[in-house]
This record gives C-alpha cells, sequence and structure tokens, in this order.
C-alpha cells in the first residue's frame, strides 16, 4: 500500500509518474532500511522528510549500515527519493524521463517537495 501513488490512487490511472513515486518510496525504503508504512508513525515520506529537515544524515540512513557510506552520496539519493515523491509533477516526470539531477546538495537548501497531492499526469 504504501508504494502506491496518490495519483493512482485518486484516479485509477497508471502513468509513468506512478511508476517513478513508487520508484521514490523504494529508495527511502532502501536507504532507510524502514518500511512504507508505520502505523501510528505514518509514511516514510514524512518520516524522511522530518529527518532529513535537521541536516543529520546519519538519523535518516540504515543503522545497520554503520555510518560506513559515502555521505554525498546517501544525500544525492534521498534527494532522488523525495523528487520523485514531491509535489512537483514535472520535476518527476522529468527525471522519470532520464534527464541528469545535478547541483544537489541536500544540507540545507535542498528543493525536495512536500508529498503529491494527486493532480499529476503524463505529459
Amino acid at each position: 500500500m504504501g508504494y502506491i501513488d496518490p495519483e493512482y490512487y485518486i484516479t485509477g490511472r497508471l502513468t509513468e509518474s506512478s511508476d517513478v513515486f513508487s520508484f521514490g518510496v523504494v529508495l527511502l525504503e532502501v536507504t532507510s532500511g524502514k518500511p512504507p508504512i508505520i502505523p501510528e508513525n505514518g509514511h516514510i515520506i514524512e518520516r524522511v522528510r522530518q529527518k532529513m529537515v535537521t541536516g543529520n544524515i546519519n538519523s535518516v540512513a540504515d543503522a545497520r549500515l554503520g555510518g560506513s557510506y559515502n555521505i554525498n552520496s546517501m544525500w544525492k539519493v534521498l534527494d532522488a527519493a523525495m523528487m520523485f515523491t514531491a509535489d512537483s509533477c514535472s520535476k518527476a516526470n522529468d527525471v522519470g524521463r532520464g534527464h541528469a539531477i545535478e547541483g544537489k546538495s541536500g544540507i540545507g537548501g535542498s528543493s525536495w517537495g512536500h508529498g503529491r497531492h494527486g493532480k499529476c499526469s503524463k505529459r
């Protein structure tokens, strides 16, 4: 259930952006080591967003990694995941078409959105 694109849930139509959204959720699950939905704790997108705002990547990364990861790479993966699940459908669609992600630090100035709210469609 946590992988379902809100657009699909509302419209019943699968699009390229539905796949992009689901992939973003999978990235969040892999990097954090947590399931998409935890009862009483909400969706992984909200949980990760709240932790990213602090700027402490260790609070987001799977503890089983024991800090053995490249911090810049982790930020890039998380920024991409948040972009794939973001409000801006155009961002998700552009990335889904293979456009490069560049210039994103994730630290302090990240541009990821605040969750998708349904009325996106493939361009």
